[in-house]
């Protein structure tokens, strides 16, 4: 795949991660993300954090120009 492509499934993930963590803050739930609630509070919480994670590794790989 192109690197246009990675850069923007990078940022979905972690767009995702950000907003439903920031929605449990409150007490809402993201539906797209919804299935991660399977694991208990504590299992979603870290499933959502390594989404965020996931995310900003994959930006950082698909800006580092290879030679």
């Amino acid at each position: 795949m192109k690197k246009g492509t990675w850069a923007i499934i990078g940022y979905v993930l972690f767009l995702f991660g950000v907003l439903a963590i920031l929605l449990s803050m409150i007490g809402l739930s993201f539906k797209p993300l919804a299935f991660l609630d399977i694991f208990g509070r504590t299992g979603g919480f870290v499933l959502r954090i390594v989404c965020i994670l996931t995310g900003l590794i994959i930006l950082y790989i698909s800006s580092v120009k290879r030679e």
